[in-house]
């Protein structure tokens, strides 16, 4: 998997520096029809390798269509070639691929069906996860590896012995 986004990344990297439009706002949209995709099952295979692109940021998937539209982080821009190869490593024929240039005012991801391909952080949520904690019992009830349980230390086993 990391291959797969090291290479993928390079490509990207690459044809952003070719094809950077002048003092512009702007979004590369990429429009993929599906060949023998045909349940949500398959959908899935697709965008998990497209979570690899670090600059796709939104999808869309049509399934009646066949069709999935992923749109990149502003600024950046992706080959018809690396769409197709995502198909491809997922397992299906790829079709044809469409690259649009869009103005980054037009652009809107809240009409249903767009969904975010990297987790967005919750508004005035922190996650830190401790190391050695365990959240039942707190930091007391923590257990370094291969150590007994301390519920379990010192305790007689309950079968008698014979």
């Amino acid at each position: 998997m990391k291959v797969l986004c090291g290479i993928a990344t390079a490509v990207l990297v690459a044809a952003t520096a070719l094809a950077e439009p002048a003092g512009e706002v702007w979004r590369t949209r990429a429009v993929a029809k599906l060949n023998g995709v045909f349940s949500p099952r398959g959908f899935f295979n697709i965008v998990v390798r497209l979570k690899c692109i670090e600059s796709a940021e939104w999808v869309k998937l049509d399934l009646k269509k066949a069709q999935i539209t992923v749109d990149f982080a502003p600024g950046e821009t992706v080959s018809a070639e690396t769409v197709a190869r995502v198909q491809r490593e997922a397992g299906y024929r790829p079709g044809p691929v469409e690259i649009l240039h869009l103005s980054g005012e037009t652009i809107e991801h809240s009409a249903p069906g767009w969904m975010p391909l990297k987790p967005r952080p919750r508004k005035g949520s922190v996650s830190v996860r401790r190391r050695g904690v365990s959240a039942p019992g707190g930091p007391d009830m923590a257990e370094s590896p291969g150590e007994a349980p301390r519920s379990a230390r010192g305790q007689e086993s309950a079968e008698p012995e014979r």
